[in-house]
């Protein structure tokens, strides 16, 4: 081992009070949504961002607070970016960056639908080498990274999200979500003229390129489930006009829910993409119910295939260590039982057979385990993360849990549910879902 390539690096991070870490530790911009369906939403993202600014601006460890620059203050911190030497981070981010945007332009020229997926390939591990430029930065073990140089890169993305916000609310738009690189601005009938002028002034005052990424026929935001009062910036999801859904967040995205679960909520968000407007949402309704009930009915009669149900997880620890007997260490210690050795991180699935039961083999099976023929499963509890998931659904339309299980049960007459997805309000807005008032005693 030489000196010219020291295992850890030498420079230390900088000294900074409390108030200077309270002013610098804090990430990208990220405005919390108004939770509910908002139609005719517009969607544009700064293509690259980090990378970008990392490039642009010159920002690495080895060019953050230099002792020859005095004037190139980063927005809103106290330190300064060498304007003498360009830093190798910055060449490195500049070097991706344009290979991102050669790939992009060579996926929109060529014909060769071959080419498109190699060209598309490559551009997604260019994508994720910026992310790991960017977020390595902070490493401790980061050779050219400097905590300082990741404050400085979040504190340029905020100076410039906050730009195109006010460039797009001086056009009349309204800001509905930010999150870190990526506005959702909602404006009755607007233009794609309009929204390409908003695009170049947002350019021309941040130097970074942005573009149009989606426009929406409506966006779902979904509410918390702690506390429906707030909403969670990275879950929902959206309907663009020109064809196909946009999922974020839910359970479809996760890796943890059972296929079963995923393909079910991802066909009703499909057939909700078919509506453009409140109302024709409303009409849909029964055909919802009658999904939910379809496949409620094929869960209770047990014809859910096995595979179809596997719940994988990543385990934290060894399975000696778990102190609560959850899922997960059940699973863990069978496995060990028979021989196969599990580390932290490793990814394990399994199928749950009764959740309350006493005996590990009789609570959860791992899917190495199960044998041939075998079949069985805890209904009531896939049944609840089934109806968790179609809530989500449900929940942006103003129809509540306790709605939509009175609807699986035919309790519920469905023209409240329909005038209560028709209404224009958020659904915490006003009486609170008017299913308060409980429902008329028919039988």
């Amino acid at each position: 081992m030489t000196s010219e390539s020291p295992v850890y690096k030498e420079e230390a991070e900088e000294f900074q009070s409390a108030a200077d870490l309270i002013r610098t530790d804090r990430g990208g911009l990220t405005y919390q949504p108004i939770a509910g369906l908002h139609v005719g939403v517009d969607a544009v993202d700064f293509k690259a961002m980090f990378p970008n600014i990392m490039a642009r601006y010159n920002i690495g460890g080895e060019t953050v607070n230099c002792n020859c620059c005095s004037d190139n203050f980063v927005p809103e911190l106290r330190m300064r970016i060498c304007k003498k030497r360009k830093g190798i981070v910055s060449m490195a981010s500049e070097l991706i960056v344009e290979k991102r945007f050669g790939y992009k332009r060579l996926i929109r020229e060529t014909e060769s639908e071959e080419l498109r997926t190699m060209y598309r390939a490559r551009d997604g591990a260019g994508k994720w080498c910026g992310v790991a430029i960017f977020g390595f930065a902070a490493h401790t073990s980061a050779k050219f990274g400097l905590t300082s140089a990741h404050s400085a890169v979040c504190a340029y993305s905020r100076e410039f999200i906050l730009r195109a916000k006010e460039k797009a609310e001086r056009r009349g738009f309204r800001v509905l979500h930010i999150i870190t690189d990526s506005l959702f601005l909602q404006k009755e009938n607007a233009a794609d003229e309009e929204l390409e002028k908003l695009v170049d002034e947002i350019e021309q005052a941040t130097g970074l390129p942005i573009a149009l990424e989606d426009r929406f026929k409506w966006v779902a935001f979904l509410a918390s489930r702690v506390d429906p009062r707030r909403s969670v910036p990275n879950m929902y999801f959206a309907a663009a006009r020109d064809g196909g859904t946009k999922i974020r967040g839910i359970a479809a995205r996760r890796h943890d829910t059972p296929a079963w679960i995923s393909e079910t909520q991802r066909e009703l968000i499909e057939t909700l993409a078919e509506a453009s407007t409140r109302e024709e949402m409303a009409a849909l309704l029964p055909e919802w119910m009658q999904i939910v009930t379809r496949e409620l009915d094929r869960l209770r009669a047990g014809h859910v295939p096995l595979h179809l149900l596997t719940i994988a997880c990543s385990i934290s620890k060894l399975p000696k260590e778990y102190k609560v007997n959850s899922l997960n260490a059940a699973v863990a210690r069978q496995l060990e039982a028979c021989g196969i050795e599990l580390h932290p991180g490793e990814r394990i699935r399994y199928v749950v057979m009764n959740k309350d039961a006493d005996v590990d083999s009789d609570r959860v099976v791992p899917w190495a385990l199960i044998g041939e023929g075998q079949d069985g499963y805890d209904v009531a509890y896939y049944e609840e993360l089934f109806l968790r998931a179609c809530e989500q659904v449900f929940a942006p339309l103003g129809v509540n849990a306790t709605m939509l299980r009175d609807g699986v049960k035919k309790v519920l007459p469905l023209p409240m549910m329909q005038k209560r997805i028709a209404a224009k309000t958020a659904p915490y807005w006003g009486p609170l879902f008017e299913y308060t008032a409980r429902l008329p005693n028919e039988n």
